[in-house]
Parts: C-alpha cells; structure tokens; sequence
C-alpha cells in the first residue's frame, strides 16, 4: 500500500514556518534535481499535491522549493519564513546557493516587486559579502567552507584509485554535513601539496572553488 504523502510544511522543526512563497524560478523540480542534486520529495498542501526540497542558501538559512502538481505555472517556488524581515534578501541568498540568476526567475511576489531598487542593491551587496566568507578560518588553523550545491556534486563524485588524492577525496566526503565541510589543517595543508603536485588538472577538476580558496587562504597566513 502507498503511505499517504506528508503535509507540507511539517507541523513541527524548523521548516515548519516556511509558509511564504516570494518567487518562482523557471526550473522544474527534475532539472533542479539535476543541476543541484537537490533530493525532492512527496506531499501536499491544503491546495494540491505538490513535490518539495529544503535548499539552504548560501548564508546557511534554510528555505523551500515547491511546485504544485496541477499549477499552470510550469516553475518551482521558492518558499521562506513568513517572519522574513528581507525576502528579497531570501530570494538571492537561495538564487547564489544554487549558483542561479535573476534571469531564472519567472515570477517575483507582487509586493516585492516595488522594492527591487534599494533593498535589490542591499542584497547583492549583501551576496557578496557572503561569497566572500564562504570560507572562514577557525581557531588551530582549521576551515570551515559553506559551499554551494554545484561544489557538493562536484565533490561528491566517486572517486576511483588509491592514491593519496582519491584517499583526500574519501576524507573530505566524510567530513561534509550539509552544505557545509570541516577542514582541518592537515587537510589544508594536503590541499596545497596536492595543488603544487597536480597543477590544473585532476586537481581543478575534482575540488571546489571554495577548497581552492581555502589552499589560497592558507599560504597568506
């Protein structure tokens, strides 16, 4: 027997208050899955049967794509915290997360659509900072990376062989939790032997932007 698909959003935890749709990108739930390895699944609302995905932006806020199964519209909303003081705000933090544009948007609530100007400029100001600490020090010279979907799947590729990188490639699938990776400085200091060893292959190939700064940041110190 088919189980009965769960009610959107949960009753209880934190996505339990993402009830405001702000936005809507073209993208259907199945490109999204592919472009971001985002892991959709079954529920429905008091409207229609729907399919959902929690996303976290690159801020590590947590949000949620919807897309009713009998809308006439063809995309995906983007669904924050009904409490959300910038949705605007919401909009590019999930858009960067997913290494997305406004190009992809479709549809932008009516009552944001006034306040492109200033509160537009606020964010991508705001996005910027954001990308720009995506990678954060910690203390005994460890890193602490925020990365975005395209990095994960990137990183999340089986590895083949047993050399010292594929065995540094399995280590930092390990330590990945969310959207989110644990360096330590071991690991950063693998990073920079692997760079100078591999140059612009495998190495570029196999590792994230973020892991490639983390390399950077590391040699400044």
């Amino acid at each position: 027997m088919t189980p009965e698909p769960d009610y959107f959003p949960p009753s209880s935890g934190p996505l339990s208050i993402l009830t405001r749709s702000i936005a809507m990108l073209r993208q259907k739930p199945d490109q999204l899955q592919h472009h971001a390895g985002l892991r959709f699944r079954t529920g429905h609302d008091d409207l229609d049967q729907l399919d959902w995905a929690e996303v976290v932006g690159i801020s590590g806020r947590r949000y949620a794509l919807v897309r009713h199964r009998h809308s006439p519209q063809t995309g995906t909303e983007i669904v924050t915290s009904q409490d959300s003081v910038d949705p605007q705000s919401d909009i590019r933090d999930v858009l960067s997360g997913l290494d997305l544009t406004d190009q992809d948007l479709i549809w932008t609530a009516p009552d944001l659509v006034g306040r492109r100007g200033d509160s537009t400029k606020r964010a991508r100001d705001k996005a910027k900072t954001l990308r720009r600490t995506s990678v954060r020090m910690r203390h005994r010279g460890g890193v602490l990376l925020r990365l975005r979907y395209s990095d994960l799947r990137k990183l999340r590729k089986p590895v083949r062989g047993h050399g010292g990188f594929q065995s540094l490639l399995r280590k930092l699938q390990r330590q990945i939790d969310g959207t989110e990776l644990h360096l330590s400085a071991e690991d950063v200091e693998r990073l920079v032997r692997y760079s100078a060893a591999y140059g612009t292959g495998g190495f570029q190939l196999r590792t994230p932007n973020a892991l490639r700064s983390s390399k950077r940041a590391a040699k400044k110190r």
